[in-house]
C-alpha cells in the first residue's frame, strides 16, 4: 500500500515520453525522430477516443493471460478497423491475385478461363508446384510479417500520443523493407535448421522469434539484433508464449473459414455468371481479417512481454 501511494503521488498527470523510450533498456540503436509529447496511460483497460479525439490507447498497461493477450488483437483492430485492414489489404490483395496467376496454367493456356474459377483468387496450397510454394507459404508468411511490422509502428505511435495515416506507415514499412526481409529470411533458416534437426525444432524456433516483427517495429536494431531480442523475450515465458501460438493460429483459421463461408456458399449456389466473384471477395475478407488479427495479436503479446520483463509500464508513467 505504501509503495502505491508513493507511485501515485510520482505518477504525472501527463508523463513525457518519446518513441524511442520503447528501445531495449541501455540500447545504443538510433531511435526513430518523434517529437516528444504528453502521454496518460491508465492501467486499467483501453481507453474510449471519438473520431477527433487523441490517438486510440487500447491495449491495457499491465500484465495478461493468455486470452486477453488475444483480446488484445482484436481491440487493436477495433480501435482503428479502416487503417488496420487497410494495411492488410495492401499486401493481401496483390498476393492472391499472384496466386491467381501462379495458376493459370490449370486452366488454358491463354489464362482465357481465370476468372470462371473461383478457387484460383484463393491462397494456393503447397501441393500446387514450386511457384505456387513460394506464393502460399513464403509469400504469405512474408506479408505476415510485414504487416506486424507495420502495426507495430502504428501501436507505437498511438503510446506517443500521435496518430499515423496508411501513407506514413507504409513510408516506414518501405524504408525498413530490406532489414524485414532479412530477419525474416534469418528466421526461417533457423527454423529449417531446427526441422532438419528434429521436427518440432521448426515449431520452438518459430515460438522463439515470433515478435521479431515488433522488435524491428518499435527499437530500430538490425535483423539479427531483432531475432536475439525476440529469443531474450520469449526466453522463461515459453508455455505462456507456446499456447498464444497455438491459439492465434486456431482462432486466425476459425476466422478465415466463418468469413469466408457465407460468400463461398452464395457464389456457388448462384447458376448464373458472377459466383465466382463472390467467393474470390470471401477468400479476401477471409485472409485480410485473420492477417491482421496475428500480426496485431502479436504486437500484443511483444508488450505483454515487455510489461512482465522490462516494467515498461511504469516506464510511461514515471517521468526520467
Amino acid at each position: 500500500d505504501g509503495a502505491a501511494r508513493c507511485l501515485d503521488r510520482a505518477r504525472p498527470r501527463g508523463a513525457t515520453v518519446t518513441d524511442g523510450e520503447w528501445a531495449t533498456p541501455g540500447s545504443t540503436a538510433p531511435q526513430p525522430a518523434a517529437a516528444q509529447v504528453a502521454v496518460s496511460v491508465s492501467s486499467a483497460g483501453p481507453t474510449p477516443t471519438s473520431g477527433d479525439g487523441p490517438p486510440p490507447r487500447p491495449l491495457p498497461m499491465r500484465p495478461q493471460s493468455t486470452l486477453e493477450v488475444l483480446d488484445s488483437g482484436f481491440a487493436i483492430i477495433r480501435a482503428r478497423p479502416g487503417l488496420v485492414l487497410g494495411l492488410a489489404a495492401v499486401f493481401m490483395v496483390p498476393l492472391s491475385l499472384v496466386s491467381a496467376w501462379v495458376r493459370r496454367d490449370e486452366t488454358g493456356r491463354d489464362g482465357s478461363e481465370l476468372f470462371d474459377d473461383p478457387q484460383l483468387f484463393a491462397i494456393v496450397s503447397p501441393g500446387d508446384g514450386p511457384a505456387a510454394f513460394l506464393v502460399s507459404v513464403l509469400g504469405r508468411s512474408l506479408a505476415q510479417t510485414v504487416v506486424a511490422f507495420a502495426i507495430g509502428r502504428l501501436v507505437a505511435a498511438w503510446y506517443a500520443d500521435r496518430e499515423a495515416d496508411l501513407t506514413e506507415i507504409l513510408g516506414w514499412v518501405l524504408r525498413r523493407l530490406p532489414v524485414i526481409a532479412t530477419a525474416w529470411l534469418l528466421a526461417h533458416l533457423l527454423q529449417a535448421a531446427g526441422l532438419v534437426v528434429f521436427v518440432v525444432g521448426a515449431l520452438i524456433v518459430a515460438m522463439f522469434t515470433v515478435v521479431v516483427a515488433p522488435v524491428l517495429a518499435v527499437e530500430q536494431v538490425g535483423p539479427i539484433a531483432a531475432l536475439r531480442r525476440s529469443f531474450r523475450l520469449v526466453s522463461g515465458r515459453f508455455v505462456p508464449v507456446a499456447v498464444f501460438f497455438v491459439g492465434s493460429g486456431v482462432l486466425a483459421e476459425f476466422l478465415g473459414v466463418i468469413l469466408g463461408l457465407l460468400p463461398t456458399l452464395l457464389g456457388y449456389l448462384l447458376t448464373i455468371g458472377g459466383g465466382w466473384l463472390l467467393v474470390a471477395v470471401g477468400n479476401v475478407i477471409a485472409g485480410i481479417v485473420s492477417t491482421s488479427f496475428l500480426a496485431a495479436a502479436t504486437v500484443a503479446l511483444y508488450l505483454d512481454l515487455r510489461v512482465r520483463r522490462e516494467g515498461i509500464d511504469l516506464q510511461l508513467l514515471i517521468p526520467d
